[in-house]
């Protein structure tokens, strides 16, 4: 995501659909900068959040990984949110959760009165339509890591299929 924040932040937040069908950042990290992998402040099923320092005016782009798409094919859809720290937090009953590279669902989220700056429903890439491996698919012989197996696959496509479009496969 690249973005010029209209006001100084301290926390950003994204979240996205395809359809109304949501992505899925319970294992997802922050990419920043690239290369380096930055631990959330709070994470949840619908929504990640980082603690970063954002200028207002001043372009920044920060990359997620290990985000778990949904299955609907169709444009995507982010929210991108920035966020001040200065807030009272919510009381809990148990102790927050801190977040670690792949514990789940940790942190919390501040209130939407800490909120600065938002885009909601912002256009991103497409998802494509999947292709489903029918049971008429099947290996001779059966056996794993035979020597000269033969792999027959029987595919459907849900998306059209133009002349020159290419189809990989990899093990």
């Amino acid at each position: 995501f690249t973005f010029t924040p209209t006001r100084p932040a301290q926390l950003f937040t994204v979240q996205g659909e395809v359809n109304g069908d949501v992505f899925d950042f319970t294992k997802a990290v922050f990419n920043e900068p690239v290369g380096t992998m930055l631990v959330p402040t709070a994470r949840s099923a619908r929504m990640l959040m980082a603690s970063i320092v954002l200028f207002a005016g001043q372009r920044f782009s920060i990359r997620v990984d290990r985000i778990l798409q949904p299955t609907t094919q169709g444009s995507t859809t982010f929210d991108l949110t920035t966020f001040t720290d200065v807030f009272v937090p919510a009381s809990t009953v148990m102790p927050v959760l801190v977040c670690e590279e792949d514990n789940g669902p940790c942190g919390t989220f501040p209130p939407e009165t800490a909120r600065r700056d938002q885009t909601l429903a912002f256009p991103s890439f497409m998802v494509l339509g999947f292709i489903d491996v029918s049971l008429g698919s099947r290996v001779s012989p059966i056996y794993y890591s035979a020597r000269g197996a033969t792999v027959t696959i029987e595919m459907r496509a849900t998306n059209v299929l133009m002349a020159n479009d290419v189809l990989r496969i990899t093990r």
